[in-house]
């Protein structure tokens, strides 16, 4: 669901590319914090200096203050019971909710190993659709190397290089990078390094390691042309955000590494997508936060909110995971896949929902100074092209989504 913008913090919001966690001892509480590794894991000996191949061309260095790109915006903390595995737009104003992001759950013990005996890479791995990810790839069987800023900073060219040359992965899910649409217009710089510069970056070292893998490239429906019809992947493009200009900058360069370099590179346009750990600068999760606050008597019963007759393309984020886990098994190397329910909701229809799954009453207060003529009134996919080579359609339905993520809120509540 679209973002708001997330004005008590001085720093800006991140989509959250987080870090691996060290496999835990019986002794070790569920909730007990990892300590920091003395080195990234993942990354050679600091000896090792230099990156094999030639130094890329595109800004070779990047200044430090940048590299907070890609770090974590929140702590990280474990549970709640329900999701402990792994966990934890455009923009559209609708509630005053602004409370602080939740911290995410712990890594289950052998969801990751070291990256020396895994082939299959994720990174964002510690972020909302990321984590979701490894939580699915491990439920399958599959050893992952999760990858965050603490593991490896993708703004660093060297220690990428490195990474990726220790590693050798045949498999990239590349999820890490910002995603704050509202955001990206007041932090333009951090929003390309982190999402252009890091892609290029991971790109680059493949080449350099000679390394051949298959790289799926996790994109935005946002790249697409405004519509009032169901977008197809053929349709015409037109970023109108910084954050979508980042993200068709990504495709552009998967697209040169086809042609170039000969790597594997899948793309995939997401549209909108909620569930359990996203924070609560969406919509959906504001909503479900504000409930879960509400009937535990820590506010007052009543959401404001701004314009709610917007429709969205909405999913289940663990469908979107198993999307990406498809486009990669089968998908076309070169080809775009979008990954949409290829149905609208209304705002208020899902704040509607939402308050009926109230266990207190809650009035819904419409405020018309938070409305936003520029917001698109309607966002729709076509999931013809994935249903039809992949066979991926979305299983949960927006009920079960949306029970899940207030629950998930219940449970940060009695934190």
């Amino acid at each position: 669901m679209p973002r708001d913008r997330c004005r008590h913090r001085a720093r800006p919001c991140r989509r959250g590319v987080q870090h691996r966690r060290r496999q835990r001892s019986p002794q070790r509480g569920s909730h007990a914090h990892a300590a920091a590794p003395s080195r990234p894991a993942g990354i050679a000996h600091p000896q090792r200096t230099g990156s094999p191949g030639a130094r890329s061309a595109v800004q070779p260095r990047h200044n430090e203050a940048s590299r907070a790109g890609l770090g974590a915006s929140r702590r990280l903390r474990a549970g709640p019971e329900g999701h402990r595995a792994l966990v934890p737009g455009e923009r559209v104003v609708v509630a005053a909710d602004k409370g602080r992001r939740s911290r995410l759950p712990r890594v289950l013990p052998g969801t990751v190993r070291l990256s020396a005996v895994s082939g299959v890479l994720v990174t964002g791995a510690r972020g909302f659709a990321g984590s979701h990810l490894v939580e699915h790839l491990r439920k399958s069987g599959t050893v992952v190397t999760a990858w965050g800023r603490q593991e490896v900073d993708l703004l660093d060219r060297d220690a990428v290089s490195r990474a990726i040359a220790d590693l050798k992965p045949t498999v990239v899910y590349h999820c890490a990078g910002v995603s704050h649409v509202g955001e990206s217009f007041d932090n333009i710089g951090d929003t390309l390094a982190a999402n252009v510069l890091g892609t290029h970056h991971l790109l680059d070292a493949l080449r350099s390691a000679g390394v051949k893998a298959r790289l799926l490239i996790t994109g935005s429906s946002l790249v697409y042309r405004q519509s009032d019809r169901a977008l197809t992947e053929d349709d015409p493009i037109g970023p109108a955000t910084p954050y979508a200009l980042s993200k068709l900058a990504q495709e552009m360069l998967g697209q040169r590494g086809i042609k170039e370099d000969g790597q594997e590179v899948l793309f995939s346009r997401s549209f909108n997508h909620t569930g359990p750990r996203q924070d609560a600068s969406f919509a959906a999760p504001s909503f479900a936060r504000q409930i879960a606050r509400i009937e535990k008597g820590r506010t007052t019963p009543e959401i404001t909110v701004g314009n709610l007759d917007a429709a969205r393309d909405l999913h289940d984020v663990r469908d979107t995971v198993r999307a990406y886990a498809a486009i990669v098994e089968r998908g076309t190397p070169g080809r775009i896949y979008n990954v949409c329910a290829g149905q609208t909701y209304k705002i208020r229809d899902v704040l509607e929902r939402l308050v009926a799954m109230s266990r207190v009453p809650v009035t819904i207060k419409v405020d018309v100074a938070r409305y936003r003529p520029s917001d698109n009134p309607v966002l729709l996919g076509d999931r013809s092209r994935i249903g039809r080579e992949l066979g991926w359609e979305p299983d949960i339905p927006l009920d079960q989504t949306l029970s899940d993520l207030l629950d998930y809120w219940r449970l940060e509540a009695k934190q």
